[in-house]
């Protein structure tokens, strides 16, 4: 059985200047992201981005379905494209 270690960090900021350049990247690629959600039922768009640790960027989005609530958080979509795809 193949193992993996994941680390979540989670920083509070009170403006988004003061978040590094790499951070205000993601915060774009999120907001990008969300233009695509598939959000019917809630009209609520939310995108996720990733940095992985080879250097790439992985976007997630919510996508509902008919059996509203239940659907995929941007942030599952987000997480499962990198763990699918690398």
């Amino acid at each position: 059985m193949k193992q993996r270690a994941y680390t979540v960090r989670l920083l509070e900021y009170s403006k988004p200047e003061e978040l590094g350049t790499d951070q205000q990247m993601l915060v774009q690629k999120a907001i990008e992201a969300a233009k695509s959600a598939y959000a019917p039922y809630s009209q609520y768009m939310v995108g996720a981005a990733a940095l992985l640790e080879n250097g790439l960027t992985v976007i997630g989005n919510n996508q509902e379905n008919a059996a509203y609530p239940s659907g995929l958080c941007a942030e599952r979509v987000a997480i499962f494209y990198a763990g699918a795809r690398y």
